[in-house]
């Protein structure tokens, strides 16, 4: 029996086809850009200057995007960033010391130089270091949360969770601050976010938004 001959055509991609694809492309990135601004926007509703905690001192280039990423959603928002106060939990910099100082004394430091007040927030870097892999930046806030959660907003910018289910109850250290919002950058994050560090809500709030590193994008409709 003679086998059939199929013919194949390597289709040819036009300029046509590739201003599609780049008109697609932009769209996409304009929709993660508004739903990282919408989300960030409503959990520091009032708020008005930040403490922002964590400056990833370390040669990974994408957490160092996240970080520049932060800073301009925070300045998109209308939110001072008080470069004073910036800090390192792992690799003390000159830019950056140690966030160890700022804990000290029951952080009265911290409480003199930016004293709590409902148009302030915590607000400590987002990435994908919540997980048992992680142990520092883990202790660092639970630390930022034992010393300073009764009495500040805080902000954990959106992160990947990589605790397994039965493993996540380590998370549970949030459920002591008054006012925090976690943003996770995928379902399962947040799920773990609001079952386990939020206690299904009762203790604090998850949601779900886009990495920060997406306010870098240079497709972002003008204001």
């Amino acid at each position: 029996m003679q086998r059939e001959q199929r013919h194949h055509t390597k289709r040819v991609v036009t300029k046509g086809d590739e201003g599609i694809v780049g008109r697609v492309r932009t769209r996409r990135l304009q929709r993660c850009y508004h739903s990282l601004l919408q989300r960030s926007g409503v959990c520091k509703h009032g708020v008005e200057e930040v403490a922002l905690w964590d400056f990833p001192a370390h040669g990974n280039r994408g957490d160092s995007a996240i970080w520049s990423g932060e800073v301009a959603l925070l300045r998109r928002l209308n939110v001072s960033v008080r470069t004073d106060l910036v800090c390192s939990s792992f690799v003390p910099v000159a830019a950056a010391p140690a966030c160890d100082g700022w804990l000290e004394n029951e952080g009265q430091k911290l409480r003199r130089a930016f004293p709590p007040s409902s148009t302030r927030a915590l607000v400590l870097h987002g990435g994908g270091n919540v997980g048992p892999e992680y142990p520092p930046y883990e202790e660092f806030r639970k630390n930022v949360v034992e010393t300073f959660g009764r009495d500040y907003r805080i902000v954990l910018m959106p992160q990947t969770v990589t605790y397994a289910d039965e493993a996540a109850s380590s998370l549970n250290f949030w459920r002591a601050a008054a006012n925090a919002t976690l943003l996770g950058r995928d379902a399962l994050s947040v799920k773990l976010l609001h079952v386990h560090a939020c206690g299904g809500g009762v203790f604090c709030q998850a949601a779900l938004a886009p990495d920060s590193a997406f306010a870098l994008t240079s497709v972002a409709p003008p204001p």
